[in-house]
């Protein structure tokens, strides 16, 4: 086999503090959200659009992969960047759930993805709805 192409679930935030600082330049967004600050307290309406364009872009990466339909992804209205790595109840956690509040936590759409079930589930709300 000249490409290994294995099946792949994303779990992404789509407002990531780290690709909103880095990639989008945006210096309002603090390093960390927590729910004591909001992700836009500190930005311009300006700031905001462009948040909201950011979003989008990983949004449509994020549609983009799954296109094939062996892929699948859970992408959340969140700011967090790598949560499943900082706070390791967050995958199960009925706090975060696409689509909010009564949807799939990453844990649960990652085994209805391996079962053969469901494989996309994709925030369509703006943070912090």
């Amino acid at each position: 086999m000249r490409f290994v192409k294995p099946p792949v679930f994303f779990i992404q935030s789509l407002y990531d503090t780290f690709v909103m600082q880095v990639t989008a330049g945006l210096t309002c967004v603090p390093e960390a959200v927590t729910p004591a600050n909001n992700l836009f307290e500190l930005c311009s309406d300006e700031e905001i659009a462009r948040l909201e364009i950011m979003r989008q872009v990983i949004e449509n990466d994020v549609r983009s992969i799954v296109q094939d339909e062996k892929n699948g992804a859970w992408a959340i209205s969140c700011s967090q960047h790598l949560f499943t790595a900082i706070f390791p109840e967050t995958p199960t956690s009925r706090l975060y759930t696409v689509p909010s509040p009564h949807g799939k936590t990453a844990t649960s759409a990652l085994i209805k993805y391996l079962g053969g079930k469901e494989r996309i589930f994709i925030d369509e709300v703006s943070y912090p709805d």
